[in-house]
């Protein structure tokens, strides 16, 4: 039982709300779509939206993305991410990086990140501003996508997911 997908009944109303905003803006991209984000969103963030302090202790990232980060703050959010090494400049519900190129390097680019529609759809069709992959190469399993859209730079990304594959039954979005 440990190792078992979360439920509908488990998950608090906020958290039942943002899987509701990510399905939606998915569903132009289609049902994998939909699934694929929600799955990512509750492995990143358990379907909430997280602001950073900008105070990684991480020495591989600059000041100015810590600084960026940090903007995060000014906007709606459901936690802040503090100095842990993990969170580097990740925000929002997708924990994206500017960094990495997800958005435009400025407040704009920040308020993209933090918006749960806008960073869902950044997450599935890949930065318009830069660098990052579209979620549409119907090569891909969810496990794949999942994976590969958080890795900005194609040369690193991971060939394989090291997620299991999410049940279809999983969310009520499920077809």
């Amino acid at each position: 039982m440990a190792d078992q997908p979360p439920r509908l009944s488990d998950l608090t109303e906020l958290q039942v709300r943002r899987a509701s905003t990510i399905a939606r803006a998915a569903r132009p991209f289609g049902l994998e779509a939909v699934k694929a984000a929600l799955m990512c969103a509750f492995e990143e963030s358990s379907l909430l939206i997280h602001a950073n302090n900008g105070r990684t202790t991480r020495t591989d990232v600059p000041l100015k993305w810590r600084a960026l980060a940090a903007l995060s703050q000014e906007f709606p959010h459901d936690r802040v991410a503090g100095e842990a090494w993990t969170t580097a400049d990740s925000i929002g519900m997708f924990q994206q990086r500017l960094m990495y190129g997800y958005a435009s390097p400025d407040r704009a680019g920040v308020a993209a990140l933090m918006a749960v529609d806008e960073s869902t759809r950044i997450f599935l069709r890949g930065s318009t501003y830069a660098k990052t992959r579209s979620f549409l190469d119907p090569a891909n399993t969810r496990g794949d996508i999942a994976t590969r859209i958080q890795w900005a730079n194609s040369a690193t990304a991971p060939t394989t997911a090291p997620t299991r594959a999410w049940p279809t039954n999983s969310w009520p979005c499920s077809g």
